[in-house]
Order: structure tokens, then C-alpha cells, then sequence
């Protein structure tokens, strides 16, 4: 199945508006060719596939779900654009991401906040991510948005921009600091 055929969920408002300016939007978080990037949450590929035609061959988006499915649906979709830039991970635990360190350009945790144990996916994004790397965060389901900022600068994130859609782009702060 070809990505622009798949019934994707939830895919609505926000989210229908960064794909439609991802031509823009993408840059701006630091995707880009030759990039790497990790989908943590990844689903069935709303976002993998046009960030893997965003880096480029010479980029790499790893994708990572739990959910065996949408990762099944999304190999099936990456082999039929013949992208070969994505590397599909089933991962159970966010405490556990088995990646190396200072690996990601680009980090993103779109709408999965809601489903995650912050003290521990944070510190593998920061074991994982590169010094001056970003970390994408789009928090569609997080119900205390206008404290996400704060909330998430205890975990030594600091706010770079907010962009379009409610697309934060953070970066660890100088001390790097973790709870």
C-alpha cells in the first residue's frame, strides 16, 4: 500500500497541518537532507515517510513502535515508495531505546507524551540525541499543554521555537541537566 492509499488514525487539525507545510516546517526542526532522525511512537508512518523523503538517501529515520501492525503496515509502505533510509525498530520500553549514544540529529515524540514515563524517555533522548541536536515534541493528547514548556525543562530541556501546529522545538540545555 503507497502512503498517500493508507487510512491513517487520528489524523486530523494539527497534525493535516504540518504534513500540508512540511516543506517548510521540516527545516525548521532541523530535518533535512542527510539528517538523522529518530520517530519515537511512530505509528503506522504519518510522519516516517515524509521525513525519510526529507533526509534523503543519505539520511536515516529510525522508527520506533510497539505497535507490531502499523510497523508491519509501515515496511509494507516504505518498500512500495522504495525508501530504504528507514530502520524499523519494535521497542517495548522507553527506558530501554536500543540505539546508540549521540546518535539523532532530530528527535521527535509526536502525540506519544500521553503515553510515556517522562523520566524515562528523557533520559534516552538525551543519551540518544546529539549534543546539538533537537528534540521535536508535537503534544496533541498532552492535557496540560500551556505547562509543557516548564514541565519539560525540568528534564533540562530548553525551548527553541514554537512553530505552527503546536510543534515545540527543544534542544538540552548547557548543564544538560536530568532529573
Amino acid at each position: 500500500m503507497r502512503y498517500e492509499e493508507y487510512p491513517f488514525p487520528y489524523l486530523s487539525g494539527d497534525k493535516v497541518e504540518i504534513l500540508t507545510k512540511r516543506d517548510t516546517l521540516f527545516p525548521q526542526m532541523g530535518i533535512e537532507k542527510g539528517k538523522i532522525v529518530v520517530d519515537f511512537g511512530c505509528g503506522p508512518g504519518t510522519f516516517t515517510i515524509p521525513i525519510a523523503r526529507a533526509v534523503g538517501k543519505e539520511g536515516i529515520v529510525y522508527a520506533i513502535d510497539k505497535n507490531e501492525k502499523y510497523l508491519s503496515d509501515l515496511k509494507e509502505m516504505a518498500e512500495s515508495e522504495g525508501l530504504e533510509n528507514i530502520k524499523i525498530i519494535m521497542s517495548q520500553d522507553e527506558g530501554e531505546i536500543p540505539l546508540p549514544s549521540n546518535l539523532a540529529d532530530v528527535f521527535l515524540l509526536f502525540d506519544v507524551l500521553h503515553h510515556l514515563d517522562w523520566r524515562k524517555i528523557f533520559s534516552e533522548v538525551k543519551r540518544i540525541t546529539k549534543p546539538d541536536g533537537k528534540i521535536c515534541v508535537y503534544p496533541h493528547h498532552h492535557l496540560r499543554r500551556e505547562n509543557l514548556v516548564e514541565e519539560l525543562g525540568e528534564y533540562g530541556l530548553r525551548l527553541e521555537k514554537l512553530l505552527i501546529g503546536s510543534v515545540y522545538v527543544f534542544q538540552f540545555d548547557d548543564e544538560g541537566k536530568r532529573r
